[in-house]
């Protein structure tokens, strides 16, 4: 993390998506203040017990953090995790931090203001959606509306975890509130032991309304999440006071991560070939979103060229979920060795406010970098997974 030097990326600033263009190209300034960082990984070496850690980085922590873990829940400790303010952020007055801005009640130690995850918490729906296909509630194949058009239920949870796609989400978590059980979201992670995991907030008309400061995504929770879905994971080393899904839940679960569309921030196979793009995790692009010519193409903007390049030279697969606004940057998964290739097997999540409107001097003085060449991650961020991918190796293989 200390290596990534993300607090020298260039910020195009809040006005990026509307003056940064070709007539008026926007070169930003180098950022002022540390950015909030919530990086974890968990590793299963063969043979061995899991092993894990958790480290912040903000400006409360100028310097990497490096978090205690309890040894009987396996909970961060000594991190006061803080609901996102975005004027805060953005230097705006605001008003002094009250007992009401924790995430978690009764924590104690570091301030640490907790980065809206943006699509990540995509996955936090999956699973509840999930939950209730289990109980009977719903069935994958029924038709689920969003206002204008009925789809079967398993193509809108699978548009919303491949694709990212905000439409899926909106009908999913409308349906959702049908049912009474968005309000069962945040207590159903807080008894998994995953007390950082919450969605409050959201609008049971439009299935939309989601805000920094009402959705959280803890990364060492996060983390923890997709170890209780891993397939191939030993069972969890924390006390939970109620069941997690089921091994076809699960597997559909990893499958769809598995079919990620947006390799594009701690892996970068999306953008294979792409001038001024880092590798990072060397992970494979999933074949269903790479056409006959080897290029990418998702959601009408042209990633890579040609990505086969990258897939040949993969060394891993990266089941994972990405989120991405203006003003946040999230991605977590589970990596695995391709049979063959490498054995690799660990768990990564970060979370952090560097969103689009973050880039990097090279790729600054012209239109913005997300819209015009899809590079929309600052690149110290797949340098930072790359880095962390060789840690991994060197420590499981």
């Amino acid at each position: 993390m200390r290596e990534a030097q993300l607090d020298r990326v260039i910020d195009l600033g809040l006005d990026a998506e509307k003056d940064c263009t070709e007539r008026t190209p926007c070169k930003g300034a180098p950022l002022a203040r540390t950015p909030s960082v919530d990086l974890a990984v968990v590793a299963f070496p063969q043979g061995c017990p899991p092993v894990g850690a958790s480290v912040i980085l903000s400006a409360g922590t100028p310097d990497v953090r490096v978090n205690a873990i309890d040894p009987s829940s396996v909970e961060v400790r000594g991190v006061r995790f803080r609901r996102w303010n975005p004027a805060r952020w953005d230097g705006a007055p605001t008003a002094p931090r009250v007992p009401s801005d924790d995430v978690v009640p009764g924590l104690a130690g570091v301030d640490f203001d907790l980065p809206y995850p943006a699509s990540l918490f995509k996955l936090l729906v999956a699973v509840q959606v999930l939950r209730l296909v289990e109980r009977g509630t719903l069935t994958l194949d029924q038709p689920v509306f969003d206002g204008h058009a009925g789809r079967p239920l398993r193509a809108w949870l699978d548009d919303m975890i491949t694709r990212s796609d905000n439409t899926s989400t909106r009908a999913l978590v409308r349906k959702l509130h049908a049912l009474g059980a968005m309000d069962e979201v945040t207590p159903y992670f807080a008894a998994l032991g995953l007390p950082t995991l919450q969605i409050r907030g959201t609008s049971p008309v439009t299935g939309g309304d989601w805000h920094p400061g009402q959705i959280h995504m803890g990364a060492w929770d996060t983390a923890r999440l997709l170890w209780l879905i891993d397939p191939s994971a030993p069972p969890p080393s924390w006390p939970m006071a109620a069941p997690f899904l089921g091994e076809a839940s699960r597997q559909r679960l990893f499958t769809l991560l598995s079919e990620q569309a947006f390799h594009e921030a701690l892996s970068t196979p999306a953008l294979c070939g792409t001038w001024g793009v880092r590798q990072g995790i060397p992970a494979r692009m999933p074949p269903r979103w790479i056409h006959r010519d080897g290029s990418v193409n998702v959601d009408e903007l042209r990633r890579s060229t040609d990505a086969r390049p990258c897939n040949a030279s993969a060394e891993v697969a990266f089941a994972h979920k990405t989120g991405l606004t203006l003003n946040y940057g999230s991605d977590a998964g589970i990596v695995t060795g391709i049979p063959g290739r490498a054995r690799r097997h660990y768990l990564v999540a970060l979370v952090s406010n560097l969103g689009y409107r973050y880039t990097d001097a090279e790729h600054a003085g012209g239109p913005l970098p997300c819209l015009a060449k899809g590079v929309c991650y600052t690149q110290r961020i797949p340098a930072l997974g790359a880095r962390l991918d060789a840690l991994m190796k060197s420590l499981l293989e």
